[in-house]
């Protein structure tokens, strides 16, 4: 099966420093503050007006700017982090495939297309994307999503380490916890565990001797509750 892995600047810091025992600055997500700044329509946070910048790909975005679009999303109506797109499967089907065409590529990039519709900040489809707009030569769009999708990886990292519940990982989506770990490099050691308000997943033998890094899913698990309750 055709695979692909993107790596950023970034995480490849990430990896040299805090993993062997330092720590990079963090901050986790103020939700309460991040909801009120979002809806505040004469605000700098805004949700409309920096999503449209998200859109545009405008890389002048700042990094909080960047923290309230990715958060600010679970206050949105389409919000929803349970559902999969039914594009994903067409995607994992053509991947299955040997090789690619040219034309190939061109269907997995509308299908790639269609997953972000529903679901913005699909990290597989956004890496799977930025594979076939290389292949396809579209220098620009290619561009323009591997910064979209570097900004919402740098955004991962800036919540936490992982190491503990208190250093978590703040995810909109549960994708996002295996994502990352593909992203340092980790293998998934096959058990998950639902701590307070975070999972916790266990990791395949690793050159950091780290067990288990941790992901805190509160929104996730306040949309399930939202369900139950209707």
């Amino acid at each position: 099966m055709l695979h692909l892995k993107i790596f950023t600047t970034s995480v490849f810091l990430v990896l040299n420093t805090a993993l062997v025992g330092q720590s990079w600055d963090f901050t986790a997500p103020d939700y309460k503050a991040i909801e009120k700044a979002v809806a505040d329509e004469q605000g700098d946070f805004y949700y409309p007006n920096l999503n449209a910048r998200f859109n545009d790909a405008d890389s002048s975005l700042s990094l909080e700017e960047l923290r309230h679009i990715y958060y600010g999303y679970i206050y949105e109506s389409e919000y929803s982090p349970y559902s999969h797109s039914k594009y994903q499967s067409s995607i994992r089907e053509l991947l299955g495939k040997d090789s690619l065409t040219l034309a190939d590529f061109e269907t997995l990039n509308s299908y790639c297309d269609s997953s972000l519709a529903d679901f913005p900040f699909d990290l597989d489809a956004m890496s799977y994307k930025i594979w076939a707009l290389k292949s396809l030569s579209d220098s620009l769009a290619y561009k323009q999503i591997l910064w979209k999708h570097n900004s919402i990886v740098d955004v991962l990292i800036s919540s936490g380490d992982g190491i503990s519940p208190e250093r978590a990982f703040y995810v909109i989506s549960t994708s996002h916890e295996y994502y990352l770990l593909g992203v340092f490099g980790f293998k998934f050691g096959n058990q998950q565990s639902l701590i307070g308000e975070c999972d916790l997943l266990d990791l395949a033998e690793n050159e950091f001797e780290i067990d288990g890094l941790y992901f805190n899913v509160s929104p996730c698990l306040n949309h399930l509750n939202l369900m139950f309750d209707d």
